[in-house]
């Protein structure tokens, strides 16, 4: 990681939009993780001696778990963008220290990279020998 700028990448105003848009979206995924709870809980007590539909609740209880997992990560990158914006190091890129945008933060509010570092991110992933060029950093 490079040094983080001194003074906050977004204003005040801005920032108070998207706390609020996170918190919201906090919200919606407590919801819905205590749902996938209670409803996980529930089949549980309900067992079957019929064999389809035990290999029935089988998949729906994989299927359940696999959200619950998405939606605990989404919620802890939720967490995490929140205190960012409470250390005033919202908006900054891990990678390279730039302002990530306000149009890729408005679509991925809790995004941590900028376009281009998640570009290359991505590029190396497809294309494991560009690990060896030497990385440029923006100063």
């Amino acid at each position: 990681m490079t040094a983080r700028l001194a003074k906050p990448a977004i204003d005040r105003q801005t920032a108070a939009s998207v706390e609020q848009l996170l918190r919201t979206r906090h919200a919606e995924l407590t919801n819905a993780i205590r749902s996938l709870l209670e409803i996980a809980s529930a089949s549980e007590n309900q067992a079957s001696a019929d064999y389809s539909d035990r290999a029935t609740a089988t998949c729906q209880t994989e299927i359940d778990a696999a959200q619950l997992d998405r939606l605990t990560r989404q919620l802890g990158d939720v967490e995490a963008a929140l205190l960012r914006l409470s250390r005033g190091e919202y908006g900054i890129c891990d990678d390279c220290g730039s302002f990530i945008g306000l149009t890729r933060l408005k679509t991925l509010p809790f995004t941590r990279v900028c376009r281009p570092c998640r570009s290359r991110a991505e590029a190396l992933v497809q294309e494991p020998h560009l690990l060896a060029q030497p990385r440029q950093v923006a100063r």
